[in-house]
């Protein structure tokens, strides 16, 4: 049996994934690294998995590749610092997702109801109401910038009324998810994680005002849900959620429920664009939008990867990945594997297995928001493209750039020009 020391060398100069360059179009360094099959990064020692079939095993084997980071590795987006910070001004965070069975079934079970399709049907007629408001603000202009204009203010709009906040709140929500999200870039300086962090131990403290107001007056959304839940302990003793397993909840709702999928409409407008051919597909055939939804998140993940610990030493196809070491599982790589996905760069509106796609990655730990954001994504497009025509990128703006990031793709702004359907 191979050691990682065998890996086949591949110099960092030529594949680095923490380079902004690599990380502006990675997918030629993803073709590379599926070739071989587990590759060490050698910028921070995390073992890289990129193709399907191995990731698709390891979400489904918490026994040797572990999601609860702290008990088996060092986390990569935080250090003591940061966590001194959370102490002194803030709460010291509790990763109540970020587990394994059966603690992880026991807290998904109180949150999972609330993302079922009966109650996610509830908020659809808001979810269209924001949709057709924020066409309305720029469908006259006959262009706009993408990002800014539809792409954040949706998501944040629902997951906002989701939970039950001020949406007068918006621009102090958004301000406190980038930096809420900055960590996971993984090329901050120590002054900007810092900054970053200070900034959560405020997005905390608003949580808890928030949340001390749901305990006095309830209302139907999540954060009241969670201020008044029973949760059932392994013992089967019930007890009311602590402030800081709340903090997990909300924090991660609100900053989840929103991020990635604006990412995916940004990006699945950008794709629009760039793809004639589907946009003569979709003109034809409007019921092909669904499948067009899926294709965007396989194309274009706004989750790259995520990470996964080893709890011994594990021999994995033909390498040895050594105990307590990070494991990136890059669900972006897995999703234009030719071995589950033929012409797996292009977009087809009609490829069969589009939905198998890892963008909300699988097993136990899959996306808990995917079906909001399903809903989110097929909604908007169909109104998009149903009210706006020949959709073009703005002149000198043909070539929109993305923020660099390791764990997040986003695009910095996209401009775009069309005329009223």
């Amino acid at each position: 049996m191979s050691t990682q020391a065998e890996t086949p060398a591949i110099a960092p100069a030529d594949i680095d994934l923490m380079d902004p360059k690599v990380q502006e179009n990675p997918y030629d360094a993803y073709r590379q690294l599926r070739d071989i099959g587990v590759y060490h990064l050698p910028t921070n020692g995390m073992y890289v998995i990129t193709r399907y079939d191995h990731i698709a095993e390891i979400v489904r084997n918490p026994e040797e590749f572990s999601e609860d980071l702290a008990a088996h590795a060092p986390p990569p987006t935080t250090d003591e610092e940061m966590n001194a910070i959370y102490r002194e001004k803030g709460f010291e965070r509790q990763p109540t997702f970020m587990l394994d069975p059966p603690n992880h079934t026991t807290y998904r079970e109180l949150i999972d109801p609330f993302f079922f399709p009966a109650k996610l049907r509830e908020f659809e007629p808001f979810i269209q109401q924001t949709i057709d408001a924020l066409i309305d603000n720029f469908v006259d202009r006959g262009e706009c910038e993408f990002v800014t204009d539809f792409g954040f203010p949706l998501p944040a709009a629902v997951i906002t009324n989701m939970l039950g906040l001020p949406m007068e709140d918006l621009p102090k929500l958004k301000h406190y998810a980038e930096a809420w999200v900055k960590p996971f870039a993984m090329g901050l300086g120590r002054k900007e994680k810092l900054e970053a962090t200070e900034i959560i131990c405020e997005f905390q403290h608003y949580l808890v005002d928030q949340a001390e107001k749901k305990r006095a007056n309830p209302d139907h959304g999540l954060l009241s849900m969670l201020v008044h839940a029973t949760y059932k302990g392994l013992d089967g003793t019930e007890r009311k959620l602590t402030t800081r397993e709340v903090l997990s909840f909300s924090e991660t709702a609100a900053v989840g429920g929103h991020e990635t999928t604006a990412n995916a409409l940004s990006s699945g407008m950008m794709l629009y664009v760039q793809n004639p051919d589907v946009q003569r597909g979709l003109a034809e055939n409007p019921a092909a939008i669904k499948n067009y939804v899926e294709e965007v998140l396989r194309l274009e993940s706004p989750t790259q990867g995520m990470f996964r610990a080893t709890t011994r030493d594990v021999e994995f196809h033909g390498f040895t990945i050594p105990k307590g070491k990070i494991v990136n599982l890059r669900f972006a790589a897995a999703n234009r594997d030719e071995r589950m996905f033929p012409n797996a760069d292009k977009i087809d509106i009609n490829r069969p297995n589009a939905g198998r796609h890892m963008a909300f990655s699988q097993g136990i730990h899959h996306c808990l928001g995917a079906p909001l954001a399903r809903i989110e994504l097929n909604r908007a497009f169909r109104s998009l493209f149903g009210r706006l025509k020949n959709i073009r990128f703005k002149p000198g703006h043909e070539h929109p750039e993305h923020i660099p990031g390791f764990t997040l793709r986003a695009l910095k702004d996209l401009h775009i020009s069309f005329e009223k359907a």
